[in-house]
């Protein structure tokens, strides 16, 4: 009688276990996060937990960081082994936030945030750095039941072959930043200081003045672009004086490498320029350390 007490003590034990690790959702603060629902889209990598971003696993507040899982662990362990057996792919990391939500670092909103601090734990797994885009998307409350989303990217040629449009690539790493228009007034090339970007950007700035001035060598590259409103001329125009507010905001931080501008005005767009927010990711400048 004791020996089949024991097993159901076990068994009790166990199914408790499994529901707080993988059945039932984990909550997180106000939000919870779905179970069983994270993949590698594109892929037959499914059925992972979503990642929890917050201080701890006893406090509601959100942050840019994940309280990793040994699941999450798996998921993290299998993306990476998917890249290494597909050399030619690249993978999408989207987090996502809230409106409230205000950026901790030189990333444009608290989804780049988390984008990026997930991108770096593929980057420790040997995954290329440039081979993980990222991206954000903002949610309602109640939206943060998926907090980041993984998508492969397959090569440019299959692309082509599967006639779809190619747009350029957005780059987001220390090495290539890319800010989009919220740094600037709307149709205006001086920088807006009172912007939630402008904060990450300063914080780029200077992140970018450190190692510039640990390498004499290195240049700098800034180059402007805009979406399709307005004459191709004026846009040309237009990027060019957004590439040279950035420049110009080097040199007032005493940057003494040589700084290079240009402007792709209208002819390089991440996207079709057919709604508001692709336009705004259009109206980008990037910030190149060569």
């Amino acid at each position: 009688m004791k020996f089949f007490k024991g097993l159901i003590i076990l068994a009790l034990a166990a199914f408790v276990w499994a529901c707080g690790h993988y059945i039932m959702p984990r909550d997180w603060g106000h939000h919870t996060v779905e179970p069983g629902t994270l993949a590698l889209q594109g892929s037959d990598i499914k059925g992972y937990q979503q990642f929890v971003f917050a201080d701890s696993m006893s406090t509601p507040i959100l942050s840019d960081r994940p309280i990793l899982s040994d699941n999450n662990n798996k998921f993290l362990d299998k993306v990476a082994n998917y890249m290494r057996e597909n050399p030619t792919h690249k993978v999408t990391v989207t987090g996502r936030y809230l409106s409230e939500e205000k950026t901790t670092g030189s990333q444009e909103n608290m989804g780049f945030e988390r984008a990026d601090n997930v991108r770096k734990l593929l980057v420790n797994r040997s995954v290329d750095v440039n081979r993980i885009k990222i991206g954000s998307e903002l949610v309602q409350q109640g939206g943060m039941a998926k907090p980041v989303s993984f998508k492969v990217e397959k090569p440019a040629v299959e692309k082509k072959e599967s006639g779809k449009t190619e747009y350029a690539e957005i780059s987001r790493t220390p090495d290539n930043m890319t800010y989009s228009d919220a740094i600037f007034e709307t149709n205006s090339a001086v920088l807006n200081t009172v912007s939630d970007g402008y904060s990450a950007f300063k914080k780029h700035a200077d992140r970018v003045k450190i190692t510039l001035d640990k390498n004499a060598k290195k240049q700098l590259l800034i180059i402007g672009h805009t979406d399709s409103d307005g004459s191709p001329e004026y846009n040309m125009d237009l990027g060019m004086r957004r590439a040279e507010s950035v420049r110009q905001y080097f040199k007032n931080l005493d940057v003494k490498n040589t700084i290079s501008i240009d402007s792709k005005g209208e002819t390089d767009p991440a996207g079709p320029n057919d709604s508001a927010a692709n336009k705004l990711k259009n109206r980008r400048v990037n910030i190149i350390i060569k």
